[in-house]
């Protein structure tokens, strides 16, 4: 990660504390997630088949827009 000027404390400790975490919820995982919302499938199906943190990909507006 690069160091900008005024950020070398917050990149510093996300090198040593965040890097070797893995991320399980990627842009294209709660992309093809909300295509699946918008196209009518339940939320409780999602959280059954992608993991029940799979919420937190969506804004206010879509889970009030196309949740069912």
């Amino acid at each position: 990660m690069k160091k900008f000027k005024g950020y070398q404390r917050e990149s510093h400790l996300f090198d040593n504390n965040c890097q070797a975490m893995d991320i399980h919820y990627t842009q294209q995982r709660c992309q093809k997630s909300l295509k699946a919302l918008i196209l009518g499938t339940t939320m409780a199906q999602l959280k059954a088949t992608q993991g029940p943190l799979i919420e937190q990909c969506f804004t206010e507006n879509d889970i009030k827009n196309f949740s069912k």
